[in-house]
């Protein structure tokens, strides 16, 4: 839905979606509000009238968390606001910038979906839209070169069972500190996989091809992993 709210009004508005109720019961919410003079953008879980708040940032973020807001401290915030449940994973885009990734399964099944806002001025909603997302099963041999356009999703032929992956600049990265994606569809037993990968030596993160992979989240599977090992400093590819 297209959105307009004014920084510092303390209104807010936002896209629910698994909505069953009663009243302001059982839902999960993509919020933006104006705070002292900026905008914060959150999701929420609502468990029987409780919130829980899952993801949150403001426009006076880094710029890789706010990219594409191009908000000043006076102006309002325009422009439209996406939110995706696909699963325990729930995205909050706006202008079609991935902002905050939430997971949760409590708000489980079908249900509704909608609009909440409070407060009664700066805010206009227009464009309201909603759309089935039908997640794609891969067929083999599957490749991908993550060609897409920046602070996309890696695709709904894949199911992130922890965290979230974003594709930048041709690569599929991190945007939460632990992630796990896996390609729908794939029951195999014997494979190969392969990827070119980048990594700065002495970050001590790690980069996983996972096979035979079953269950939710890390699940039970087989891990081959690279480790950028503390105390080196230079840049590695492999391939």
């Amino acid at each position: 839905a297209f959105i307009s709210i004014a920084p510092g009004s303390d209104n807010s508005v936002g896209l629910v979606t698994r909505y069953s109720g009663p009243g302001e019961q059982n839902f999960y919410l993509a919020e933006a509000r104006g705070t002292a003079g900026q905008v914060t953008v959150s999701i929420y879980r609502n468990f029987q009238g409780s919130y829980k708040l899952l993801a949150q940032t403001t426009a006076a973020g880094s710029a890789s968390s706010t990219e594409g807001l191009g908000l000043g401290s006076t102006e309002p915030l325009t422009g439209t606001l996406r939110f995706e449940s696909v699963g325990g994973s729930h995205r909050l885009f706006f202008n079609d910038t991935l902002m905050i990734v939430g997971h949760d399964t409590l708000v489980e099944g079908t249900a509704s979906v909608g609009i909440r806002s409070n407060g009664h001025a700066g805010i206009l909603v227009d464009n309201f839209l909603v759309e089935t997302l039908v997640p794609t099963q891969a067929a083999l041999p599957h490749a991908n070169d993550f060609g897409t356009a920046n602070h996309k999703n890696l695709g709904r032929e894949y199911t992130e069972q922890v965290g979230h992956i974003v594709v930048d600049n041709g690569f599929a990265t991190n945007f939460s500190s632990l992630a796990v994606a896996t390609l729908n569809g794939v029951n195999v037993g014997d494979m190969t996989l392969g990827a070119d990968t980048m990594m700065m030596y002495g970050s001590g993160a790690s980069l996983s091809l996972l096979g035979r992979h079953s269950g939710e989240g890390e699940g039970t599977g087989y891990l081959a992993e690279m480790l950028a090992a503390p105390g080196q400093g230079d840049l590695v590819t492999f391939n």
